[in-house]
């Protein structure tokens, strides 16, 4: 990457004409994309949903109660997905503004739509 970044790779060279996916600097792009494509689902604000879900899940809709043992694996699971795409708390600490920001706007969408016209 410091070599892209001193110019010292130059993507334009004919090497790279019949193989574009060997440019250095879209190796990197495509692996830092793919970092976080496992994240963008989450970034439809249902991941506050489903938080949400994990907390009221013990005592909510009869139909869809869970035991306290499933709660706890269900927030593990989302603990380790937070903790295997995450390595700092600020981007944690962003994407989770982001993704309650989400959340409100879908919410927000909804609001007087269900009312007959």
């Amino acid at each position: 990457m410091s070599q892209i970044l001193r110019v010292a790779v130059d993507d334009t060279d004919e090497e790279w004409l019949d193989q574009p996916w060997k440019i250095p600097a879209l190796q990197i792009w495509a692996k830092k994309y793919h970092t976080y494509e496992g994240m963008t689902d989450k970034l439809t604000g249902s991941m506050m949903e489903e938080l949400a879900n994990i907390i009221t899940c013990v005592t909510g809709d009869v139909r869809q109660r869970r035991t306290i043992y499933e709660s706890d694996q269900d927030f593990e699971r989302f603990g380790k997905t937070l903790i295997a795409n995450f390595k700092d708390t600020v981007t944690l600490w962003a994407f989770l503004r982001a993704t309650l920001r989400q959340c409100h706007i879908h919410k927000l969408s909804k609001v007087g739509k269900d009312k007959e016209v």
